[in-house]
């Protein structure tokens, strides 16, 4: 009774931005869970508020539609990978380390019974959906991978200019193909995660990818 008690006078002391920024985490939350499961074609305003704990009106109103709920979500997604992942490897490491560590955390996102394993499946759906029934969110995966493409990109710059890669690498297709060699082994993944050694994976193509951009006179 009384953590029951303390629980809700917590809950009384948040201040109304601070209700709402949880109430929108929970239901982005909820999207996520739903999206990696069914898609957002087949999910509804009334499930999400469902899942989260609260009405499809609420969701509605803080988003206006699941159009704009999945955008934000798109976003935050966006934001946290470059803030929390991205930033946490560049601080420590630079060009061709860099790289390499930013392709491994990409794909042990995808280690089972995660939150970023069901993050990055149902990002792999939406991506697939703005192709085809929800073409309204495609700007916004592009806008995904843009961003990406150009952490890569620089990433290769810098491994260029200390010397790590070698001079002929082309920076902005050598991103590219690198964010198309995540993205499909994370479609494969989707399909069939029992037939994706992940651990075994992510040797092969680290080691692959060191060997082919790695230059052979090192500053």
């Amino acid at each position: 009774m009384a953590a029951e008690s303390e629980s809700r006078t917590s809950v009384k002391r948040l201040t109304q931005d601070q209700r709402r920024e949880r109430s929108e985490s929970r239901m982005l939350a909820a999207a996520i869970e739903l999206f990696a499961r069914q898609g957002s074609g087949r999910t509804t305003l009334v499930e999400i508020g469902r899942v989260a704990g609260y009405t499809h009106g609420l969701v509605g109103h803080r988003f206006g539609s699941k159009g704009g709920l999945v955008r934000r979500l798109l976003k935050n997604l966006q934001r946290d990978f470059t803030r929390k992942q991205i930033a946490d490897i560049t601080q420590r490491r630079t060009g061709l380390e860099a790289l390499l560590d930013v392709v491994k955390s990409s794909l042990n996102l995808m280690a089972d019974c995660t939150k970023s394993a069901r993050v990055i499946r149902a990002l792999t759906v939406l991506a697939a959906e703005a192709l085809g029934p929800t073409p309204e969110i495609l700007n916004d995966v592009i806008g995904v991978n843009r961003n990406f493409r150009a952490i890569l990109r620089k990433l290769i710059e810098q491994g260029i200019e200390a010397g790590e890669i070698r001079k002929d690498v082309r920076p902005a297709e050598q991103a590219i193909a690198i964010l198309g060699l995540l993205r499909g082994i994370e479609i494969q993944w989707c399909q069939e995660p029992q037939s994706i050694p992940l651990e075994s994976i992510i040797a092969e193509i680290t080691d692959s990818l060191r060997r082919s951009l790695q230059s052979s006179s090192p500053r």
